[in-house]
């Protein structure tokens, strides 16, 4: 068994004992998923995250796309204060294009970017 595949089971684990996500949905909580790259879980992949949350715990890639985006981005405040994690006039410009026929593939293929660039503050990153 290699390190990987240990913490590949540890992540199954915990998504399996979660919270019902499923409730969280339903009652419109936001919710957040994201990646906790340190020395016991060595995953940097957003998209491995989502995939492990829409196969095992059955939601829907949005509200995985969700979690990840705007729900994320409101726990996290921009420096100078303005809004973010929305497209809303005077927020900051901060967004994934993904890189597919069909957005909801962007968590569906956990090995690969999901995204051909990334605006960030409203310059462009090409992947």
């Amino acid at each position: 068994e290699t390190i990987g595949q240990t913490q590949f089971q540890f992540l199954v684990n915990v998504i399996d004992r979660a919270m019902p996500i499923q409730q969280a949905i339903d009652r419109e909580w936001a919710w957040t998923l994201a990646t906790d790259f340190n020395p016991n879980c060595r995953i940097l992949s957003l998209p491995m995250i989502a995939s492990l949350a829409v196969q095992r715990c059955a939601i829907d890639p949005l509200a995985a796309l969700c979690a990840v985006t705007c729900n994320a981005a409101e726990t996290v405040r921009e420096h100078a204060g303005r809004q973010h994690g929305r497209i809303t006039e005077g927020a900051v410009a901060s967004l994934n294009i993904l890189n597919g026929p069909k957005w909801e593939g962007w968590c569906l293929q956990p090995g690969s970017s999901p995204f051909s660039s990334t605006l960030l503050r409203g310059s462009t990153v090409i992947h």
